[in-house]
């Protein structure tokens, strides 16, 4: 028995030994190199990570509110829509966001009596349908619209499953040839254009997991108005802003394309709401940012000349 504990002790308390010194030889090692090295090396990682949290702390500070475009969007709206449509070319996003506000200030105005009629209450939602259609026409529908904004595939086919039927009477009514272009399913790359609106809750998160629909099957004229000049293309947006806003009045003298035409059951005030948080957060994160700078240089004056 003590042989056996012999031959198996020592070379077992030989190996302990051994992994003691190791272990002894790299803490000595390690602390020259932290007395040689250390000092100037986390002197400058640490100075640069500060530097680098100090930098992105300043861009943070320097972005402007999503309540200041609120306000704004409420208000007193020209002098953003002016460098929308002359400075970034996208003064469609404007006039959606201004038209959507005012399609829910209308749409409360329409129904603030709880007391309706069934009757009323029809003709209310009828009118509030062709408040939401002439925005969707004039702005959404890349067929119809001069302008269309862009936004996500589901978003969009969500909306033409509620104003597609609608738009395609108008378009038919109007003899435009742009009837023909109403198709919701893109020639170039159908495989953009998912078909299931999923629930969107945070534009930072939802939105950036789909794919923009694809604005390639714009109509020849809608894409001809790319050769516009930034003062055309204002004037051109506030004619179409204008034009929306009575586009699908009823006409007594003339025939109404939509008469008959039953409203959409998931039509509501909220059928803008996913479209709409999609374009306020883009104009916000890019375009709302630029436009304050551009404002504290003061060249209002000089780009509203050109219009």
């Amino acid at each position: 028995m003590a042989m056996q504990i012999c031959t198996l002790g020592f070379p077992i308390s030989q190996i302990l030994k051994q992994k003691r010194g190791a272990r002894e030889t790299n803490r000595v090692l390690a602390e020259f190199d932290e007395k040689r090295l250390g000092s100037s090396v986390d002197s400058d990682t640490v100075q640069g990570s500060e530097r680098s949290v100090s930098l992105k702390s300043k861009q943070r500070g320097k972005m402007q509110s999503m309540e200041s475009l609120d306000e704004c969007l409420a208000g007193n709206r020209d002098s953003l829509q002016i460098y929308a449509s002359v400075v970034e070319l996208n003064g469609e996003n404007i006039v959606f966001l201004g038209k959507v506000h005012e399609f829910r200030q209308a749409w409360q105005k329409a129904f603030h009596s709880i007391s309706l009629s069934a009757d009323e209450s029809r003709r209310a939602r009828d009118e509030m349908f062709r408040h939401a259609l002439s925005i969707f026409v004039t702005l959404v529908h890349s067929g119809t619209a001069s302008f269309p904004i862009n936004i996500e595939s589901p978003i969009y086919n969500h909306l033409v499953a509620i104003f597609g039927p609608a738009t395609a009477l108008v378009a038919k009514s109007d003899g435009s040839s742009r009837a023909s272009s109403l198709s919701t399913t893109s020639t170039v790359t159908p495989w953009d254009e998912p078909q299931a609106l999923s629930p969107v809750t945070s534009p930072t998160e939802e939105f950036a997991s789909f794919p923009m629909r694809n604005l390639m099957k714009r109509s020849q004229s809608n894409l001809s108005i790319g050769g516009q000049s930034s003062s055309d293309r204002a004037t051109s947006l506030k004619e179409q802003e204008l034009e929306g806003d009575g586009i699908l009045k009823e006409d007594k003298d003339e025939h109404d394309p939509l008469e008959g035409l039953p409203v959409p059951g998931d039509f509501n005030v909220k059928v803008f709401d996913a479209a709409y948080q999609s374009i306020r957060y883009m104009v916000w994160s890019e375009t709302w940012q630029r436009y304050m700078v551009w404002k504290q240089k003061g060249n209002h004056d000089s780009i509203a000349r050109t219009i």
